[in-house]
């Protein structure tokens, strides 16, 4: 049980680290820390199109605006499926572990 609860507390991490990354990013900060090989992983599980997985390392290595209009079309269809799986993640745990950690 602890296990599931480790994995899905990661998985939620995962989801809400890849978002910011492949969505516009409004205030120009830093990109945000993510794990690829893990990214890829979950996206695999969620069953995305081998279309879609194969332009997430390109999508990763540049910011929003460099982005050509098929790579940010495929940034938003990943990042859909990963808040589709988060809120699924979110429906499935204790409610406490899905509050974010102060900064």
């Amino acid at each position: 049980a602890e296990e599931g609860r480790r994995r899905a507390r990661q998985e939620r991490e995962l989801c809400i680290a890849a978002c910011g990354r492949l969505q516009p990013d409004d205030d120009g900060g830093a990109p945000t820390s993510l794990d690829h090989k893990a990214l890829a992983a979950l996206c695999a599980k969620l069953e995305l199109e081998d279309s879609l997985l194969s332009t997430l390392p390109l999508i990763l290595q540049k910011s929003h605006a460099s982005r050509s209009y098929l790579e940010r079309a495929a940034s938003k269809l990943i990042c859909e499926a990963l808040q589709k799986h988060l809120s699924q993640v979110d429906s499935t745990s204790d409610p406490a572990e899905n509050t974010e950690p102060p900064e």
